[in-house]
This record gives C-alpha cells, sequence and structure tokens, in this order.
C-alpha cells in the first residue's frame, strides 16, 4: 500500500465540470482532470482564435489570397486535363471508394467512458490516499517582497 499524501486539492474541471481530487505532490495548478481534456480545451481556445483572426482584415485578405492561388491552380489543372486524351479504359475512382467518410470521427464529442466509483479519497492523477485537508483552492505562495498600495 501506498503511503497517505499529506493533503489535496479538489477541483472542478474546466471541460467536462467533473470534480477530482489531486494530492499536494502531484499539484501543479491544473484545471483540467486529464489529458483529453485539456486537448479538447486547447483545441477549442485554437478555433477562437483562428475565427477572431479569419473575421479581421488581415486574415480576410489572406484567406481571399488563398482562394485566388487555389482557384488559379485549378483553372491550369483543368487546361492540362483538357490537352491530355483520355483511354477508354482508364476511368476514374470508383464511386465505391471515393464515399468513405472524410471528415473523421468529431473531436467536440466526448466519448462517454464507463466511470467506476473510487471508495475513499484518492489522488486522480497517483492515485495515492488523501488525508487531512482537502482545500477547494489553489495554495497562495508566500512572496519575498512586500505588497504596497498606492
Amino acid at each position: 500500500m501506498q503511503a497517505a499524501s499529506g493533503g489535496g486539492r479538489m477541483l472542478q474541471c474546466a471541460c467536462c465540470a467533473q470534480e477530482v481530487l489531486v494530492c499536494v505532490d502531484c499539484d501543479r495548478g491544473q484545471r483540467y482532470c486529464g489529458d483529453e481534456c485539456r486537448k479538447q480545451a486547447r483545441l477549442a481556445s485554437q478555433r477562437r482564435a483562428a475565427k477572431r483572426y479569419q473575421s479581421s482584415r488581415v486574415g480576410r485578405c489572406n484567406h481571399a489570397r488563398r482562394q485566388r492561388r487555389l482557384r488559379a491552380r485549378q483553372r491550369q489543372r483543368q487546361q492540362e486535363q483538357q490537352l491530355i486524351p483520355k483511354n477508354s479504359d482508364s476511368s476514374g475512382p470508383c464511386q465505391a471508394a471515393c464515399a468513405g467518410d472524410l471528415l473523421g470521427p468529431r473531436l467536440d464529442v466526448k466519448p462517454q467512458a464507463a466511470s467506476k466509483p473510487t471508495p475513499g479519497w484518492y489522488c486522480h492523477w497517483c492515485a495515492r490516499p488523501v488525508v487531512n485537508v482537502v482545500r477547494r483552492s489553489w495554495l497562495l505562495r508566500a512572496t519575498s517582497e512586500p505588497i504596497f498600495e498606492a
């Protein structure tokens, strides 16, 4: 049996709102219950930043420039294909091969995992038992410089 940790902090995940307990040794100011929630929150943050950028003037201009280059490449490809005669036996890819789902799994939907209740108070990361005090906020670290009010 592992030795009991001195105390811990109860946190509510900023992504899925699940409450988890973190021992003092594992507590690094986490906001998420695990890697999956952290990755989902990061992806959502990047999407918001991309949306903000694309709605700005610079983002709209860069998007328009990129689309112009894409359309020019497509026109050039079409002109090249018109010059090459098509053979009757070499048809394009069959529709069955192209009918697959190109989008892949949705990343914004978290799969429902079977949650098993854990007996007692254990750290969510290292699974050591937590005794003594359980906080709901971060520890305030003492600083060496005094705080002056102006």
